[in-house]
């Protein structure tokens, strides 16, 4: 495929996103490339990396295009296209040799297209205020700097950054030995990860086709941080544990996984079809102490009589999901200081549910990838105010119990880490235990 069938993919992958704004990038990408089964692998990377380089900078780009005095003569999705190859510093020339109307290539330009490629980029962009070049909302910007200090550039910056590819061994089936010996058969490299036990990780991206290869339930894509967060939960065979945000199920796997099939976990969600992922998982990686549930939401009928009836309850709260945007590069944008505290107020239903649920003595394990300290340490306060009952375990504690080593990171209370800082996404544990009656 020609690089004029790479832009004109990616405008059509756009136009999808502008029609349905609720997908998430990587479920349209899929959606995509599911319908054209004629592209190459080689193709598919391409149109990948164009699409997430938009993406990542649809803020900046949004803004950029609005100070063009006739910007609504521009095809929204054509106009970012444009502006993606500016800033690589493609000539007008070059921009309308790939808009040539041939096979598969984009139509050729308007008028107001050939006047808008010949402005100046650069000084456009320096005219920008700085959240919109980070491609955040004005008081997201402001929360982030506030709350990070000298570290907030840095971390927004790589924020911005492609992430490694995260995956991770399932430990019923094969060790982390093995599997670095069947990847490098199937011309992988891979390194150890630092932290997690079961961890792999590679730089640039590999197809799930190719893993599989390796064999059904062997390996899961998991950022690190998420491993260790499920490793936190202590899961332990002969356990009854209540996983009550469970999603697609990647740390119900881990958590069913530590237990050796012994015990029990029920996985709940309020997504039918995420569950539906979470059982095929489930399946394959050989995992049968583990049932799904969905419930209606934290009010739910069956979730009211099942007080007391836990060890551990793992709550993977809704998030402003900020600490996954190298991952996510759309929530960047999508996220409004609005949103976040509407979400605050979800994650406090959840948890004064979710603790009535656990028994004298056991465990609930809050767990967000945020960045926020309002839907963090923030929560963890108030809750700690509302329930007189729990105790917040210092998880240097609890990652010396679960890994049998020293607790490596700096805050002793709070499991936090970040990209910039640890080279995994933003991610946040607090563990609490109930009193004993």
């Amino acid at each position: 495929m020609h690089p004029s069938g790479h832009t004109q993919a990616v405008i059509e992958l756009l136009n999808a996103v502008e029609l349905q704004n609720h997908l998430p990038a990587d479920v349209q990408l899929r959606h995509y490339f599911s319908h054209r089964r004629y592209i190459g692998s080689k193709d598919k990377k391409a149109i990948a990396n164009m699409y997430y380089a938009i993406i990542r900078n649809i803020g900046l780009y949004d803004w950029l295009l609005s100070r063009f005095k006739t910007f609504e003569n521009i095809h929204r999705a054509r106009g970012f296209v444009l502006l993606h190859l500016l800033s690589l510093g493609s000539t007008s020339s070059s921009i309308q040799e790939l808009f040539s109307e041939k096979q598969y290539a984009p139509t050729l330009l308007t008028n107001a297209e050939l006047s808008f490629i010949k402005t100046d980029y650069h000084a456009n962009l320096n005219n920008c205020p700085k959240s919109i070049r980070c491609g955040l909302r004005d008081a997201i910007y402001l929360l982030l700097t506030q709350e990070y200090g000298s570290q907030a550039d840095a971390l927004i910056q790589s924020l911005n950054q492609e992430a490694s590819f995260d995956f991770r061994v399932n430990p019923l089936k094969m060790t982390r030995k093995a599997a670095l010996t069947k990847l490098k058969e199937q011309g992988i490299t891979a390194e150890i990860m630092p932290y997690s036990p079961f961890g792999l990780r590679m730089e640039g991206r590999v197809s799930r086709e190719v893993l599989e290869k390796i064999g059904p339930g062997m390996i899961e894509v998991q950022d690190e941080a998420s491993q260790l967060a499920a490793c936190l939960s202590l899961a332990r065979p002969g356990q009854r544990i209540l996983d009550l945000c469970a999603g697609a199920g990647g740390k119900t796997l881990l958590m069913a996984a530590n237990m050796r099939n012994k015990g029990q976990i029920i996985a709940c969600d309020v997504s039918a079809s995420r569950l539906k992922n979470a059982s095929a998982r489930l399946k394959r990686a050989g995992i049968f102490n583990t049932t799904t549930r969905v419930i209606s939401n934290h009010k739910d009928r069956w979730l009211q009589r099942q007080n007391e009836a836990f060890d551990c309850v793992f709550v993977d709260a809704p998030c402003s999901g900020s600490g996954t945007w190298r991952r996510n590069p759309d929530l960047k944008w999508k996220t409004t200081l609005e949103g976040v505290q509407q979400t605050v107020s979800l994650q406090r239903s959840i948890l004064q549910r979710a603790a009535q649920t656990v028994r004298p003595g056991g465990r609930l394990i809050y767990a967000t990838c945020s960045l926020f300290n309002m839907e963090n340490e923030a929560q963890v306060d108030w809750f700690l105010e509302q329930n007189k009952d729990f105790t917040l375990l210092p998880i240097s504690k609890v990652w010396e119990d679960s890994f049998g080593e020293s607790y490596p990171f700096e805050n002793e209370s709070y499991f936090k880490v970040n990209p910039h800082q640890n080279k995994m996404d933003g991610f946040f544990v607090a563990a609490l235990q109930k009193h004993e009656k």
